[in-house]
C-alpha cells in the first residue's frame, strides 16, 4: 500500500469516527419528543425551530459525549468492521427508539408527527445504533475470540470441587432469601394466590384456570396453618417451600456454569445474579405460583443445556428431564410451550445414540402432561381455564379499534362484537397496556368467534395501524428497556388476609424493605436487574453471538427463553417481570453456555490453522 493509499484511508477512518461521534451526541442529547403547541408558538413552525427544542438543554454533557465517543470509534476504526455486531446494535436501537415512542405516546408518533420527526428519528435509531455497535463490537471480539475461555479467578476464586459450589450457592442464596422474608413475615399474597387458596378452602368452585398442582400446594399448607391454629405459620410454610427449592435449583445452576471451561467469574456473577438481585428478593416473600413454577421449569432448562453440552443423555438424565418438564407444565400451562419445542429440537441437534432416551422421556411427560390436564381434571370435576386468555391480542385490537374509530363500525360489526364482548365497556374497559379489563368483559360463548373474527379481519385492513398500536403498546417493555417491575411488599394486610385470620408482625421491617424495593425501582443499573427488555436484548445477544460463531446447536439452549419471551408478548400485561421469570432466571445459563460455546469454536479454528 502506498503512502498515499494510507492516508486516504487514515482520512476517511477519521472522517467515519467523527460522523459516528456526532451521531451518538445528537442520539443522547434527543429529548425523543414532540413538540407541544405551546412551544412552536413561542417560535414557529420552521425546520430550525423544532430543531431548537428538539433537544435537551446545553450543557457540557455533549462535549463530553462528542469527545469520548471521537476517541472510542477513532480505536474501533483500526480494527475491522463487524457485521454481526453492527446487525444487533442496529436491532438494539431501532427497538429502544420505538418502544420510546410507544411508551411517550402509545403510538409511532415520534416519527408520524412530520417529515421533520420521521428524519430526526432515523438519525436517533443511526445515533444510537453507533453507540451500541461501541459497546458490541469489543464483545464480540471478545466472546468469539475466546477471551473468556480460560479457568481463571485470581486469589478469590480458588478452585473448587462441583459439589462444594453447589453447597456454598445453596447456603448463601438461601440465607439472604430467608432473611429478606422474615423482613416482612409471613408475606404478601397476591389476588391470584388468593383465589387459588379460596378453591382449595371450598370458598370458590375449583377451575383449571390456574394450575390445580400449584393450588393443592399452597391451598394444603395454608390450610395446614388453620387446621393447627397457627394460620401464619402455615402460610409461610409456602414461602419457606420455594425458597428452599430455589436455592437448590438456582445452586445447581451455578455449579453447571462452573463446570463449564470458562471463567470462574461467570458462576461467582450468577451466584451473586440469584442472591442479591432485588428481583429474587421481593418473590421470596411473595405467596404465588410463578416463582415455584419459574425454579422448576429453570431446573429442566438446566437438564436441557446440559444434556446438549455433554451430547450424551443417560438414562438418569432423561428421568430427571421427564420429572422436571412434567411438573414445570403442571405448575404452569406455559410450561408445555417453553419445553416442548426445545425438547423436539434437542432430540434433533443431538447425536444418534442419545436421541432414544430424550425421545421417550418426551413421550413420557407430554402423555403424562395431557393425561392428566384432560382426563383426571375433569374427572375430578375441575373445569377447564376459559379461552380468553388466549385472546388477550384481538380483543385489546378490538378494543382499541372501538376507541379510536367507533363512529366508523356498523351495525353489523357492533352485532358481532357484541356476541363475543359486552360492546358498550369496550371503550372505556380500554387500558393500552393491560387486557384484564376487556378480555373480563368475553362472554364465554365460542361459537359466536367465528363471525367476531371475520369482522375483527374487516377492521384490520381498514385501520392497520390501530392494530399494531393496540399490540405494541401491550408489548413494548419486553422489547426494550423501558420499565423495572419489583413484586409488591405489603405492609399491611387487607380485607382477605384480615378475615382468614393472617396477623401482620413486622410492620417496621416491612416498611423498611418497601422503601428498598421502590429505590430498587428507580437506581441507575440496578433498575435494570428486574427490566424484562434487558433480558430479551442479552437474549438476542446470545442468539447473534451463536450464529456469527455458527454454533446453531446451541440454539436449543435459548429456545426455551425465546418460547418464554413469545409467551409475554402474547401475554395480559405489559412489562410484568414475573412473566418473563423463566427467562430471566435462565439468562446467566445462557449466557454461559454462549461464551462457552463460541470460545471453544474459536479453539477449534486455531486448532485447524496450526
Amino acid at each position: 500500500m502506498t503512502q498515499t493509499n494510507a492516508d486516504q484511508k487514515n482520512i476517511r477512518k477519521n472522517v467515519m469516527a467523527l460522523l459516528g461521534a456526532l451521531l451518538v451526541c445528537l442520539a443522547l442529547m434527543a429529548k425523543l419528543t414532540v413538540c407541544t403547541e405551546k412551544e412552536l408558538s413561542a417560535l414557529d413552525i420552521s425546520f430550525f425551530a423544532k430543531l431548537a427544542v428538539y433537544f435537551k438543554e446545553t450543557n457540557i454533557a455533549d462535549i463530553f459525549i462528542f469527545a469520548g465517543s471521537l476517541v472510542w470509534l477513532k480505536k474501533l476504526c483500526e480494527k475491522g468492521f463487524d457485521l454481526w455486531a453492527a446487525v444487533t446494535s442496529l436491532v438494539f436501537s431501532f427497538l429502544y427508539v420505538v418502544c420510546s415512542s410507544y411508551k411517550a405516546y402509545e403510538s409511532m408518533r415520534l416519527f408520524t408527527a412530520g417529515s421533520f420527526y420521521l428524519m430526526m428519528g432515523l438519525v436517533v435509531i443511526l445515533g444510537y445504533a453507533v453507540l451500541f455497535y461501541m459497546l458490541l463490537a469489543p464483545l464480540f471480539e471478545a466472546v468469539t475470540g475466546g477471551a473468556f475461555m480460560e479457568k481463571t479467578g485470581g486469589e478469590m476464586l480458588p478452585e473448587l470441587s462441583s459439589k462444594k459450589v453447589f453447597g456454598i450457592s445453596f447456603l448463601v442464596i438461601f440465607f439472604v432469601w430467608f432473611v429478606f422474608s422474615l423482613m416482612n413475615f409471613p408475606g404478601t399474597i397476591s389476588p391470584d394466590a388468593q383465589q387459588q387458596v379460596d378453591q382449595v378452602l371450598g370458598n370458590l368452585e375449583w377451575s383449571a384456570h390456574h394450575p390445580p398442582l400449584s393450588s393443592i400446594i399452597m391451598g394444603g399448607l395454608f390450610n395446614f396453618g388453620i387446621k393447627i391454629g397457627h394460620i401464619n405459620f402455615g402460610f409461610y410454610l409456602y414461602i419457606l417451600l420455594h425458597i428452599l427449592v430455589g436455592a437448590g435449583v438456582f445452586s445447581y445452576t451455578v455449579k453447571k456454569i462452573y463446570e463449564l471451561p470458562i471463567s470462574r467469574w461467570f458462576a461467582l456473577s450468577a451466584l451473586v445474579f440469584f442472591a442479591l438481585n432485588p428481583l429474587w428478593l421481593t418473590f421470596a416473600q411473595w405467596f404465588e405460583k410463578d416463582l415455584l413454577y419459574t425454579e422448576i421449569v429453570t431446573l429442566a432448562f438446566v437438564y436441557i443445556a446440559d444434556i446438549y453440552m455433554k451430547k450424551n443423555c443417560s438414562t438418569g438424565d432423561a428421568v430427571r428431564l421427564t420429572l422436571a418438564c412434567l411438573f414445570a407444565c403442571l405448575l404452569r400451562k406455559n410450561g408445555i410451550y417453553a419445553l416442548l419445542p426445545a425438547v423436539i429440537v434437542l432430540i434433533i441437534v443431538m447425536p444418534k445414540g442419545g436421541r432414544k432416551k430424550i425421545a421417550v422421556s418426551l413421550v413420557i411427560w407430554f402423555a403424562l402432561c395431557e393425561l392428566v390436564t384432560s382426563a383426571l381434571y375433569p374427572a375430578l370435576g375441575i373445569k377447564s381455564g376459559s379461552t380468553r386468555e388466549a385472546l388477550s391480542i384481538p380483543f385489546q385490537q378490538t378494543a382499541c379499534y372501538v376507541r379510536d374509530h367507533g363512529d366508523e363500525v356498523t351495525e353489523e360489526e357492533r352485532g358481532a362484537i357484541d356476541a363475543v364482548l359486552n360492546y358498550d365497556g369496550l371503550a372505556e374497559n380500554y387500558l393500552p397496556t393491560k387486557s384484564d379489563p376487556v378480555k373480563d368483559e368475553y362472554k364465554e360463548d365460542s361459537s359466536k368467534l367465528p363471525a367476531y373474527f371475520k369482522v375483527w379481519g374487516a377492521m384490520l385492513l381498514k385501520h392497520p395501524e390501530t392494530y399494531v398500536n393496540a399490540y405494541m403498546n401491550q408489548d413494548f417493555c419486553y422489547l426494550a428497556p423501558m420499565y423495572s417491575e419489583l413484586q409488591k411488599v405489603a405492609t399491611e394486610y387487607g380485607k382477605w388476609e384480615n378475615k382468614r385470620g393472617l396477623v401482620h408482625t413486622s410492620s417496621k421491617t416491612s416498611q423498611l424493605f418497601a422503601g428498598l424495593k421502590a429505590s430498587c425501582e428507580q437506581l441507575p443499573l440496578i433498575k435494570y436487574l428486574a427490566d424484562p427488555g434487558v433480558y430479551t436484548w442479552l437474549m438476542i445477544l446470545c442468539i447473534a453471538l451463536l450464529i456469527k460463531c455458527r454454533c446453531f446447536g446451541g440454539l436449543v439452549a435459548m429456545l426455551p427463553g425465546f418460547m418464554n419471551f413469545l409467551v409475554c408478548m402474547a401475554g395480559p400485561l405489559n412489562g410484568s417481570s414475573r412473566y418473563a421469570l423463566p427467562l430471566i432466571a435462565a439468562m446467566p445459563l445462557m449466557v454461559a453456555v454462549t461464551v462457552a460455546l463460541c470460545g471453544n469454536r474459536n479453539r477449534k479454528t486455531e486448532q485447524n490453522n496450526v
